[in-house]
């Protein structure tokens, strides 16, 4: 049994689990763990073409992207949701909308500032949100041990996944992030 600090969750290893090998090659870009932390790949496709976008995701062989998009909608079409899945898929890539992480306030202030401290108030203070979040990345992380977390912007620390993934770690959840 494993406490998180987010509540308990049971983690039993079947032999099946325990020969699952994610064995990635030792030129890996995105550090190769030999735990069961989960390694995120914070990552925005602002400004990013489509084919980089995938190559990076292949680059850091990435099992899956958990959108973090309120709406997982964009005015790009490759990275409408589904279009988003169907490009995932011919590279092999598992995709998952976590559309209760995404920032409710993204849409009511153009004060970026604002807006990140306003979700800040909102996440921070919803631990029964942040329990659900945890327990879906944990959920995700079983299987797929590699993540990238999605959303817009480039620039992490003018997205909401930057706060998201500290608020995460505040309450206990644990993983390796590493942003492009």
């Amino acid at each position: 049994m494993i406490f998180l600090g987010l509540g308990c969750i049971i983690i039993e290893d079947s032999k099946m689990d325990r020969e699952r090998n994610f064995n990635f090659s030792q030129s890996s870009l995105f550090p190769i763990e030999t735990t069961k932390t989960p390694l995120i790949l914070s990552i925005g496709y602002e400004k990013r073409k489509t084919d980089s976008f995938l190559n990076t995701l292949n680059e850091h062989q990435i099992q899956a992207v958990v959108d973090v998009r309120q709406s997982a909608f964009s005015r790009r079409l490759d990275f409408r949701k589904n279009k988003l899945i169907s490009l995932l898929s011919e590279n092999n890539i598992e995709y998952f909308h976590l559309r209760n992480a995404g920032n409710p306030h993204r849409n009511f202030t153009n004060d970026l500032k604002r807006c990140l401290e306003m979700y800040y108030d909102y996440i921070s203070n919803e631990s029964s949100l942040i329990e659900e979040i945890a327990s879906d990345l944990n959920r995700i992380s079983r299987t797929y041990p590699r993540m990238a977390m999605l959303c817009y912007e480039k620039c992490p620390t003018e997205c909401h996944r930057t706060i998201l993934i500290n608020v995460l770690k505040e309450n206990d959840f644990e993983c390796s992030v590493f942003e492009v």
